[in-house]
């Protein structure tokens, strides 16, 4: 008897030792009903074969898809505002604290033409393009040149993200450094160069390569993953998602445009 039950309840426990052994995590299940790609690549890698996808896609949605033209413009609203970003000055001198934000307000005007390097657009339009980079692209290149002659000196360019080509990888550059997606990194892994590639005709990766200094370059972006070189668009979660809601939309409104057409005739 004695032999039976321990058994009996040891084989209970041997067959429980098994199911944990089995699957410890949901998580990592894979069945039938799990169809799951996973990347054993850093997220370097990732980018490097689908950031052009990505962005392209991204800048689709921004212009043809309401919601996230709503998410934009409700950004541009709350973040920059109407007036855009203002200088509060906090000098004791009353004199010297007016001369400040008054300075500040001519600089910032479309009319001076002062911030921006075409001379056409204001602060506030240059913030917003800045902010629709970042949420499109997931980053932004903003370059710096100094004018002489502007009474400001220093004046601002947003480049496009995808002329600072993220085709041009070069494992060794010499010197210890390395170009990835278009951006050269010294041996600390800090970003000393951008290779920058004008379009000829409107289209990418057309134009020759240019090499533009770092110190003149500011690289907006957020760094999600440990390493990570270029940015990654905050749409990016939901770039299929609304995709396959547009469709879907469009097959609705077929249909009922199709249901609405079809007619029917009594005869007695």
């Amino acid at each position: 008897m004695f032999e039976g039950v321990k058994k009996l309840f040891g084989g209970k426990r041997a067959a429980t030792r098994r199911r944990v052994n089995r699957r410890f995590f949901d998580a990592a299940a894979s069945n039938r009903l799990v169809d799951w790609k996973l990347s054993y690549q850093r997220v370097n890698g990732d980018l490097f074969a689908e950031y052009p996808t990505i962005v392209l896609r991204a800048r689709s949605l921004a212009q043809n898809n309401e919601n996230v033209v709503g998410l934009l413009r409700n950004l541009q609203r709350n973040v920059v505002g109407v007036t855009g970003f203002t200088l509060q000055s906090k000098t004791e001198n009353p004199a010297t604290r007016s001369e400040l934000e008054t300075l500040w307000r001519e600089y910032c005007s479309r009319i001076g033409g002062y911030c921006t390097l075409d001379e056409r657009t204001s602060a506030r339009d240059f913030d917003i393009l800045v902010l629709r980079s970042l949420v499109i692209d997931g980053e932004c290149f903003i370059r710096r040149t100094f004018d002489p002659s502007s009474k400001f000196g220093w004046r601002f360019e947003v480049l496009d993200s995808m002329q600072i080509d993220p085709l041009y990888t070069v494992e060794n550059a010499g010197n210890g450094h390395r170009i990835f997606m278009g951006v050269e990194l010294d041996e600390r892994g800090r970003e000393v160069a951008y290779y920058y590639r004008p379009t000829v005709d409107e289209v990418y990766y057309t134009g020759q390569r240019e090499r533009l200094d770092a110190s003149n370059i500011i690289h907006l972006y957020r760094k999600e993953f440990p390493a990570q070189i270029r940015g990654i668009s905050m749409l990016a979660s939901a770039v299929l998602e609304l995709r396959q809601l547009d469709d879907y939309r469009t097959a609705e409104l077929v249909h009922a445009q199709i249901g609405s057409a079809v007619m029917g005739v009594w005869e007695w």
